[in-house]
């Protein structure tokens, strides 16, 4: 959502300040993190109900199988030649310089950065700014891959029944483009 895209442009610009380090993203994220909550005001979620019908819980249940073996592939080393070459790689240049800058040899620093400035500052949190990688980016992959297959759930929820919702949101975790 939006939150993300304003914490994305917060390192960014940071990071053209020269002022990419842990304390000045951690603060300005834990700022917007707050705002993002106040804005919410005092709205609780509702409860869900349990699904009626079977057709319902067996789709529950591929949602849950679904993500279980996403969070086994969140916690395995990333070996993927995108992973390694850009989206950990590029983070981990930028946490050694502490700035964004473009590096002539590496041509995906010319890409924009929205999903890798949040990386950064995982790989920051983690101690693994030298190497790039550990968990928390694709802890955080996940995280995102739950957002939208809840988001499908409700969509298709509200526009075809609660079924649909749910199979909208297994299809979403399902994708093989989920889990890379």
């Amino acid at each position: 959502g939006a939150g993300f895209g304003f914490a994305s442009l917060w390192g960014l610009s940071l990071g053209l300040l020269g002022l990419f380090s842990f304390w000045p993203v951690t603060a300005g994220s834990a700022a917007l993190g707050a705002a993002g909550l106040w804005s919410l005001g005092p709205r609780w979620p509702r409860r869900p109900s349990w699904p009626a019908d079977r057709a319902e819980r067996v789709l529950l249940g591929v949602l849950a199988a679904a993500g279980a073996i996403l969070f086994g592939l969140a916690v395995a080393p990333d070996t993927s030649w995108d992973a390694v070459v850009y989206h950990l790689r590029v983070p981990a240049f930028y946490i050694q310089e502490h700035r964004v800058f473009h590096v002539p040899t590496h041509h995906f620093t010319a890409f924009p950065l929205a999903a890798e400035m949040h990386y950064a500052w995982l790989m920051m949190c983690g101690g693994r700014e030298r190497t790039g990688g550990g968990a928390g980016p694709k802890v955080f992959h996940l995280s995102c891959a739950g957002v939208a297959a809840w988001g499908a759930a409700r969509v298709g929820g509200r526009l075809a029944g609660r079924g649909a919702g749910l199979l909208a949101g297994a299809l979403v975790l399902l994708s093989p483009f989920t889990g890379t």
